[in-house]
């Protein structure tokens, strides 16, 4: 028992009986205790003799505990409808594992989700990084994460490293949780981070930044443990915490080319420090040459509908682990909470879609005059719900978690709504869905959280000292969950804008122009889709790409112009994806390549040099000291 929640859901109470059948010859693994009476489930193990108060009738191995003697009924530990404390652990553990797994599982579906809403060039990209979450968080978690998470020996603030893994199944669950925690930032700033930038990332997350939390809240040292904070399974400790993240990482490197035509940036100068804004607002409107016209996938919705909605199936069926795994225990009265788990999980996510989907029918319907139901807002509002029952889906009722999943309808769709206001460019929604539904889920509670959610305290439910509003009591666990969502809150937003600072200055975070304009796919991890536009212009600049971008040197990624080459192309190509092209290789370095392009200026390629007085798309000029390409003068 006790208040406020255990690591990862982990809560429970087992009444613990003495019984002595032992001392009668009855094995431990087969002494029971049902009510208030005492079994023993094998008669020939039983040695006493006949006469045997205990057992009289050979036949009658069942009797009442108080019949029992004292000091047989002492002798012995077992769990109330428990047949055998081995076998109640071994199912537990098997519980455990699974729900593990099958969170693990829950990376596919993010791949599968997000994919499906990045352009053409980027699908490898994204999910590569959700396969090196998983392969990050399994080292990162495993020598720093877990000890901070649930570490002997530690403060309120994080866990010791004294005693090494206590627990390899529940570290396997928690691994899942931080990977989970992780891979909400891939799907938030797709198509335009480096690679190796985002890894780190990813490493500081599942190392640090996501461990920290876990211990303040699901730690018996952490402070919000201590100060009775509710967080069942991670609505906020999880979920909120890699929304929040992704968030700052939006603003960190801004909108993809061409989301936002109108685009405008803050003019406040210490907003736009804060976020490294590093260029004016035209660089992030579209492209400015025929040729990167040619090169660029303007097409910004969502590339396959059908396989988001696969992903958030996927999602969805997993998700049941994440919620119901979280009781770490199955066997004996454990089913029965498990199972009301599994509905208030369930109620939530279908009121959560079905609430949007009645508001994206009657929006369409006024603005076209028939109503339509978009994919996307139907996958991310579903997905909504089981973000925001997931703090409190062992402490609400079933009507308590039909309202949480109306309420994550509407917020999802609020917060959708500020990050169009302000240009906020979240590609696949993490932080309306992760960020703001976790953390509404999480300060609901303090009006719809009760002991008795259904009808009863069922074994292994959490007890509270506060209950909500609603079921009454007082507003004592609202100003509790408040102050617990800030405080996760700010620990994210503060050390992921640390991380993006540090990381930025050993590896940019935003690729060039001209990488992102090609797609992740072809620079990062040699893949070109074929059945892509493959146009001359595109051809050539892939064939640039493949000779500027051989070893990569680091300069390049400052290189934020329009793109700078102007190629012939043979009429027969000799190769589908890299023909030879009619000119000399590209100089290494970039003094060379500023030599280079002022040659092909003064001779063949018919460019005009830029005058120092011009000033190229992002406000400034790029080439104070001559040696640029004029913006349109690109030919093929």
């Amino acid at each position: 028992g006790g208040s406020g929640s255990l690591p990862g859901g982990m809560v429970g109470r087992c009444l613990v009986v003495g019984v002595g059948l032992a001392t009668a010859g009855c094995p431990i693994s087969q002494i029971a205790v049902v009510g208030d009476t005492v079994t023993c489930m094998s008669k020939e193990h039983v040695l006493g003799p006949p006469d045997d108060p205990v057992f009289a009738d050979p036949g009658d191995f069942v009797k009442p505990a108080d019949e029992v003697p004292v000091q047989i009924r002492e002798s012995a530990l077992v769990c109330e409808r428990t047949s055998s404390a081995a076998t109640r652990r071994g199912t537990d553990n098997s519980w455990v594992m699974t729900s593990g797994v099958r969170v693990l599982s829950m990376q596919g579906g993010f791949g599968l989700l997000e994919s499906s809403m990045v352009r053409g060039g980027n699908v490898v990209n994204i999910m590569m990084k959700n396969m090196l979450d998983l392969l990050l968080g399994g080292i990162f978690y495993f020598f720093i994460g877990y000890q901070l998470a649930f570490g002997n020996d530690g403060s309120w603030f994080a866990g010791g490293f004294s005693h090494g893994l206590v627990d390899p199944i529940f570290f396997v669950f928690q691994w899942s949780f931080a990977a989970t925690a992780s891979t909400i930032d891939s799907g938030a700033c797709a198509e335009r981070v480096d690679l190796y930038a985002y890894v780190l990332l990813s490493a500081v997350t599942t190392g640090v930044i996501y461990p920290i939390v876990c211990h303040w809240g699901w730690h018996p040292d952490g402070w919000l443990y201590e100060m009775g904070f509710v967080d069942f399974a991670g609505s906020s400790l999880v979920h909120s915490v890699g929304g929040v993240s992704a968030l700052v990482c939006v603003l960190m490197v801004g909108p993809r080319i061409g989301r936002f035509p109108d685009y405008k940036g803050s003019k406040n100068k210490w907003m736009r420090w804060l976020f490294r804004q590093k260029y004016s607002d035209n660089y992030f409107r579209g492209v400015f040459t025929e040729t990167e016209e040619s090169i660029a996938d303007t097409n910004v919705g969502s590339r396959d509908p059908s396989q988001a909605l696969f992903g958030t199936f996927l999602l969805w069926v997993a998700w049941y682990s994440f919620n119901c795994g979280s009781t770490v225990q199955i066997s004996g009265a454990g089913a029965d909470l498990v199972g009301n788990v599994a509905i208030t999980t369930t109620l939530s996510s279908c009121f959560a879609g079905a609430t949007v989907c009645i508001g994206d029918a009657y929006y369409t319907y006024r603005k076209r005059g028939h109503a339509q139901l978009r994919a996307g807002h139907l996958c991310n509002s579903i997905l909504g719900g089981l973000v925001a029952i997931t703090a409190g889906c062992a402490v609400v009722t079933y009507n308590g978690a039909i309202a949480i999943g109306v309420l994550a309808g509407l917020t999802y769709c609020g917060a959708n709504l500020m990050e169009e206001y302000f240009y906020l460019d979240d590609v696949v929604g993490a932080f309306p869905v992760h960020g703001a539904c976790g953390i509404m889920g999480t300060l609901v509670l303090g009006f719809f959280a009760t002991n008795e959610p259904f009808g009863g305290q069922p074994c292994g439910a959490m007890v509270l000292d506060h209950v909500g509003l609603f079921y009454g009591g007082d507003s004592t666990l609202l100003w509790i969950q408040i102050k617990g969502c800030s405080a996760v809150a700010a620990w994210a937003i503060g050390t992921t804008w640390v991380a993006l600072i540090a990381i930025d200055v050993i590896r940019p975070c935003r690729v060039s122009r001209i990488i992102e304009l090609m797609g992740l796919d072809l620079v990062e991890h040699d893949f070109y889709d074929a059945s892509q536009r493959k146009t001359n212009a595109r051809i050539a600049a892939m064939e640039f790409l493949a000779r500027e971008l051989d070893n990569r040197p680091p300069e390049y990624y400052d290189n934020h112009e329009p793109l700078p080459v102007s190629l012939d192309v043979e009429e027969d190509p000799p190769s589908p994806h890299f023909p030879r092209l009619k000119h000399p290789d590209v100089p290494r370095s970039k003094k060379g390549r500023e030599a280079s392009m002022e040659t092909c200026v003064q001779t063949e390629c018919g460019a005009t040099p830029v005058s120092t007085d011009e000033t190229s798309l992002d406000g400034h000029n790029p080439h104070p000291k001559g040696g640029g390409l004029q913006a349109g003068a690109v030919m093929l």
